[in-house]
């Protein structure tokens, strides 16, 4: 268990200054919310939380959230995070007495009313200069969901050979099982429309960390787009972890889908009978993993970036 430190993070400081006051002006919901999960998270979570918050009021003008689930923690970091909530606008805290991961981001996205929602890694793995890569294309409506892969051509992972064999094999996995067209499926950021998230939930079986690749899953086999983008891991112990995570459970979740794509109960009924289920242009998909672009930006060349997904 990590001990709580004693020494705070002083919050009298002009960026958190400026967000209560751009919050206390209208208070309207936030465009943005980035759910942390957390558990035994004591040593990380008050300098993570304050960075993320400090890059996303400095960055964006707009109204953004943070989240933080804990999962039945037991050191400090339940305290810490009710304790963020109260002092940084903007933040807000949810506990659960259960552990999945996935648990966490179920809750804390079907109960947000922010445009955007999205998860980041509680330690901060990505360089934060890629939030704006992440969020942008999502506030200019240029596609579904946007995943931070540490895999995809141009990512700078320094971790050591046996977890890039171990995460690229798995991937390839789930290529050739599920089709799936995505590079990192436990990826260590993600974001997405929230009509997108809220319509796919009730369909994703998955609880623990599996909980992003069948959201995943689903968003490409009923037609969302997927944009990937390369990152900058700054964090190679948690990439440690993260890359070996191709547990017995995993290959259960993953024999499960197959089945459920032999069935045919993959695709979201109610979605196909819809040209557009989420309320807003789609885009549409060449063949993966080639490039694609939504229908308001067809006439535009620029700005292009692999993506996955698209109705068929």
């Amino acid at each position: 268990m990590t001990t709580l430190a004693a020494e705070t993070v002083s919050l009298e400081i002009p960026y958190a200054v400026a967000a209560k006051a751009r919050l206390c002006a209208v208070s309207p919901p936030p465009q943005v919310d980035l759910v942390m999960a957390v558990h035994n998270d004591d040593g990380v979570l008050r300098e993570s939380v304050s960075r993320l918050h400090r890059r996303l009021t400095l960055d964006f003008d707009l109204p953004v959230a943070i989240t933080l689930v804990d999962l039945a923690s037991d050191d400090h970091s339940a305290r810490i995070a009710a304790s963020l909530a109260r002092e940084l606008p903007g933040v807000r805290y949810l506990h659960t007495d259960q552990r999945g991961h996935g648990q966490a981001l179920r809750a804390a996205w079907s109960s947000s009313a922010a445009d955007i929602v999205g998860t980041i890694d509680v330690d901060l793995p990505v360089d934060l200069a890629h939030l704006r890569e992440v969020l942008d294309p999502l506030l200019g409506g240029r596609t579904d969901i946007v995943v931070a892969s540490r895999l995809a051509p141009g990512a700078s992972v320094t971790a050591g050979p046996k977890h890039q064999v171990v995460a690229r094999g798995y991937n390839a996995l789930l290529g050739v099982v599920l089709g799936l067209g995505i590079s990192d499926a436990g990826c260590p950021m993600m974001a997405a429309r929230r009509g997108v998230i809220q319509t796919l939930l009730p369909f994703v079986e998955a609880d623990g960390r599996f909980f992003e690749t069948e959201l995943l899953y689903l968003a490409q086999r009923n037609g969302f787009a997927i944009r990937e983008i390369s990152v900058h891991l700054t964090n190679d112990a948690v990439a440690a972890v993260e890359l070996t995570r191709a547990t017995i459970d995993d290959f259960r979740c993953v024999a499960r889908l197959h089945r459920r794509a032999v069935r045919g109960q993959d695709r979201i009924r109610a979605l196909q009978s819809s040209p557009d289920p989420a309320g807003a242009a789609l885009v549409r998909l060449v063949g993966p993993p080639k490039i694609a672009q939504s229908r308001r930006d067809e006439h535009r060349t620029a700005e292009r970036a692999p993506i996955v997904g698209a109705r068929r």
